[in-house]
């Protein structure tokens, strides 16, 4: 189980003392509650909390079919290989692999390089959702549809694609590495249905963005959601919230939700610790600077530990603390 999780669960019967026996994930276990639940009936809940004991929010309201299969996914998404370790690893395998004889070897090994980020490419999140893979069928399409010229095998999904055809035809002495192309394969496609599903219900769009340290490459995980008002519309296109996703071994879990208004930026940062929000806190005044330097208005900007309630900074006319209140509702990481 992963924080945010929905899964469903039948009640078995009842233990007496407010104690009942379940059935989640194929497993019988015991669980406590006051909800009266009838023997066989099923029911839904979201993982709220894995330690120090398991606590589990009973969904009054069924879940409509999109947002389940998200939660669904992004779950999956947590047992995959992230982007930053597949092309560690990729890297590795392909350099070291004197054996492998493939004519795209040169190619794959330059998209790689070119996904990690570069705070020098001015345009890198569009040419990085062109070369992870994320608009392959799109780019088939435009091919077949004649609007394209050239059928797409040049990005990170199509060059896999190749990869582990020529892999499973092969030497036996590859079959590792067939099984980390494919998993990387997995992990895009997974990525690609996330998308498109919360496309439809509307919440956000995620990319996994690899960034280089000193020793690895790690992954951030950014959530793009539009703004919308309270009927669902979208609100105007320069109106945004961002939130990225990282654990770094110095700081551990971090999480920074970004709320840009036209030029107007809002930026909250939320670590574990009180040590590492100290130490993140006296960071904020060059942040301020940078943002400033690129013509950005910054209204607020703070760091604090996860249990402490941050200073509550909203934006004139705004209300933060909804756009947090439903940022928050779907669990993404807490």
């Amino acid at each position: 189980m992963v924080i945010g999780e929905v899964l469903e669960g039948r009640t078995i019967e009842h233990l007496g003392d407010q104690r009942i026996l379940v059935s989640l994930k194929d497993k019988c276990v015991v669980a406590e509650t006051q909800r009266a639940l009838l023997p066989g009936e099923t029911f839904m809940v979201q993982v709220k909390q894995l330690s120090p004991k398991i606590v589990l929010s009973l969904l009054s309201e069924p879940i409509p079919l999109g947002n389940k299969l998200v939660s669904q996914i992004k779950t999956l998404l947590t047992y995959q290989i992230a982007l930053g370790r597949l092309i560690e690893d990729l890297q590795k395998n392909i350099v070291l692999n004197q054996q492998l004889e493939w004519d795209g070897k040169e190619k794959l090994q330059t998209i790689l390089s070119s996904l990690v980020f570069n705070q020098s490419q001015g345009d890198y999140l569009k040419a990085f959702i062109s070369a992870s893979g994320l608009l392959y069928e799109n780019k088939i399409m435009r091919y077949l549809s004649g609007a394209s010229k050239e059928l797409p095998l040049d990005d990170l999904k199509g060059l896999l694609l190749r990869l582990v055809s020529e892999l499973n035809v092969g030497s036996s002495n590859n079959s590792s590495l067939a099984n980390l192309v494919s998993s990387g394969v997995k992990n895009i496609e997974l990525q690609q249905y996330l998308n498109l599903l919360s496309k439809e219900t509307g919440d956000f769009y995620l990319l996994q963005i690899p960034v280089a340290f000193s020793q690895t490459i790690e992954t951030v995980h950014l959530y793009l959601y539009d703004q919308r008002d309270k009927s669902g519309r979208k609100e105007k296109k320069d109106c945004f919230t961002l939130v990225f996703l990282l654990s770094l071994e110095g700081l551990g879990e971090v999480k920074i939700v970004t709320f840009i208004a036209d030029k107007n930026i809002l930026c909250r940062v939320t670590v574990a610790q009180e040590k590492q929000a100290e130490f993140i806190q006296r960071l904020l005044p060059q942040l301020k600077d940078r943002l400033e330097n690129f013509g950005y208005q910054v209204e607020a900007l703070s760091c604090s530990a996860a249990k402490e309630t941050p200073d509550q900074l909203p934006l004139p006319g705004l209300d933060l603390d909804a756009i947090l209140e439903r940022i928050n509702s779907l669990n993404l990481w807490i």
